[in-house]
């Protein structure tokens, strides 16, 4: 078996995909455009690996807007859920395998290698890949990239013709408005960091809290840029002082204000105050928080 023509139908999926939601819809590019390439050499090493990075990228970067739109759909529609989560995942698997130096001691790290391994052993009989093995795990791995995708476009195809379509091209425009990329968030953990002399990194933040900051932010996803870029600020100074989720309404930016204060350690430690104070009570407002930050800073001045 080989599945090198199987590569051209893909990249026309991906079109078809793209041309479909934008005819629906012309502000919605399901799949972003890359620079990447597929290669059809699929026998050698060197061709596995970068159609891994290629479909890690398909999915899990040129449509991480509505990624999780479009599952919900899947699941809605009963087109194999279960099956396109399980590729997905092992495709996840395959790119964390190929990337990153894993350590079995850790829980999610050795799950990682034992899904790999089991997958490579029911294709060629061993835990490990050899020279002439290339072939054989290609085809698997287009298989599943293409599973997911035939899923994916029945889906849409779905969606055209269901009565509720006006309401699910709403759901992807606000997924769309209330995305928050990695890039942003790390550069917005960076801003605040300095604003508030804190001393972290903030890529190791963003891929800890990232999808926790991504999942909270869909609650506003009716805000004005304006509001959404204050909104995630206070998201990151929650847990920048607290490694909670939960927002303290006072943000450092009104403090700053309040108190006549500039950039620095106590801007940075009237917010952590501020937010011990929201925790008592989460329930106090922005203004309530206030009086009592003032009444703490008098009692402590």
């Amino acid at each position: 078996m080989d599945n090198r023509n199987k590569l051209l139908i893909i990249s026309e999926m991906i079109k078809q995909i793209n041309d479909m939601t934008k005819k629906m819809e012309s502000n919605i590019l399901f799949f972003s455009e890359t620079h990447q390439k597929l290669r059809s050499d699929i026998e050698n090493e060197a061709a596995y690996y970068v159609n891994i990075d290629y479909f890690y990228g398909l999915f899990f970067e040129r449509c991480d807007i509505y990624r999780e739109f479009i599952m919900q759909k899947i699941l809605l529609f009963n087109l194999e859920y279960e099956k396109v989560k399980s590729s997905l995942t092992l495709i996840h698997d395959l790119r964390t395998y190929k990337s990153h130096t894993l350590d079995k001691a850790k829980v999610h790290d050795n799950s990682v290698i034992e899904r790999v391994e089991k997958w490579h052993f029911r294709l060629i009989g061993s835990k490990r890949i050899g020279d002439g093995d290339y072939l054989v795990c290609s085809n698997e791995l287009i298989d599943l990239a293409k599973n997911i995708l035939d899923a994916m476009l029945y889906c849409i195809e779905q969606i055209g013709r269901d009565s509720r379509k006006e309401q699910m091209i709403h759901e992807m425009l606000m997924a769309k408005d209330s995305y928050c990329p990695d890039f942003y968030i790390e550069s917005q953990f960076k801003e605040i960091m300095t604003t508030l002399e804190v001393k972290a990194d903030a890529h190791v933040l963003t891929k800890t809290y990232g999808k926790n900051i991504r999942n909270k932010m869909k609650l506003f996803s009716s805000l004005s840029p304006e509001e959404h870029k204050e909104k995630i600020g206070l998201l990151i100074e929650q847990i920048l002082f607290s490694k909670d989720i939960n927002i303290c309404p006072l943000g450092g930016k009104r403090i700053m204000e309040e108190f006549g204060l500039i950039p620095g350690k106590e801007l940075g430690n009237l917010k952590r105050k501020a937010i011990e104070l929201s925790q008592e009570d989460p329930y106090r407002s922005e203004e309530q928080l206030l009086i009592l930050l003032k009444d703490w800073k008098e009692s402590v001045d």
